[in-house]
């Protein structure tokens, strides 16, 4: 992926974060807290894209992925839209999903108490 000029950059939080988007705008950075140090234990973050008049292509790009990795994903996970992520990916890992307009797609990183790991980008 090309570098781009300018982005919104997103770190998850606490308080759920809501980002509205259209075909329009500019490509978004989401990242573990902390990131690049290790994210925190006992977490429990969202955070939920919606699409404006616009069917929308999400394109997401990890340039980094070291979640605690387990065979189901019971510890520390990455979910997109209900569906678990862990372990470690290869940089430049492309995850495209549609989203029709006027709906949402969300992000929620859950942790577990041990085992800390760096997190995504």
């Amino acid at each position: 992926f090309p570098q781009v000029c300018s982005t919104a950059v997103y770190e998850l939080e606490q308080t759920p974060t809501n980002v509205n988007l259209n075909s329009t705008s500019l490509p978004i950075v989401i990242r573990s807290p902390n990131f690049p140090n290790n994210y925190p234990n006992n977490i429990n973050y969202t955070l939920s894209i919606r699409s404006e008049f616009d069917v929308l292509l999400l394109v997401l790009y990890f340039r980094h992925f070291n979640v605690e990795f387990e065979d189901i994903c019971t510890w520390d996970a990455l979910s997109l839209q209900g569906v678990k992520y862990c372990g470690t990916w290869l940089t430049g890992l492309v995850i495209p999903f549609s989203l029709p307009r006027l709906r949402s797609f969300t992000l929620d990183f859950k942790t577990d108490d041990v085992v800390p790991d760096s997190g995504f980008e």
